[in-house]
């Protein structure tokens, strides 16, 4: 009974955890409004997961493709995400990259983050790529909705095929480990706006 009785208390503290995050997840979205400022976004998603408690908030830099087959659009970030689209069959091949909306960056050209215990998906900004195509949204999964390998996150939004987003980490430093720090102390105040209503249940 002990051992059931501590289950369920597990299950409930994560079920909690994610009800708040996800509020969190909405705050900044709002916040951020489809502005391309996803560092800035996910350091105000972890600072405001350290003010909860939450020490497991991890941001990681991407390339991400995204392809809405319904709408005939696709979206990717750096040169290095229109070649991976069309590794991927978004894109019947090289020549036709030049219809990829794309930003020309260093590497991955996004960030996103994530959280453990239970293992989930975070991307406040995602709704910076409406103006190529895609939905004006914030993505909040958990890992058992993706495909994932030691690089890579792919999943099915819908689960009918049609909107598909794919992530791949990036595959060593790129720079934005040097301010991140400084990044999430800029956010605390705003960081702890946030954390008081999402416990309160505001979203």
């Amino acid at each position: 009974m002990a051992k059931k009785d501590m289950a369920a208390k597990k299950a409930r503290a994560e079920r909690r955890k994610i009800e708040v995050l996800q509020r969190v997840a909405e705050h900044i979205a709002r916040a951020f409004d489809g502005a391309p400022e996803c560092i800035e976004a996910s350091a105000l998603f972890v600072a405001t997961c350290e003010l909860l408690g939450y020490r497991d908030a991890k941001p990681e830099p991407v390339l991400l493709v995204a392809q809405w087959n319904s709408r005939g659009f696709t979206v990717a970030t750096s040169e290095m995400g229109a070649a991976r689209a069309v590794e991927l069959g978004a894109v019947a091949d090289d020549a036709e990259t030049e219809r990829i909306s794309h930003e020309v960056t260093d590497w991955g050209g996004h960030m996103i983050v994530f959280t453990s215990a239970p293992d989930w998906l975070w991307d406040p900004t995602f709704a910076q790529f409406r103006t190529a195509g895609m939905p004006d949204t914030h993505l909040a999964l958990p890992a058992e909705r993706f495909i994932v390998d030691d690089v890579s996150w792919k999943t099915d939004i819908g689960g009918d095929g049609d909107l598909l987003v794919y992530y791949e980490l990036a595959p060593g430093p790129s720079g934005w480990e040097h301010d991140f720090g400084g990044q999430v102390a800029r956010w605390a105040d705003r960081a702890k706006a946030i954390a008081d209503a999402a416990l309160s249940g505001r979203s």
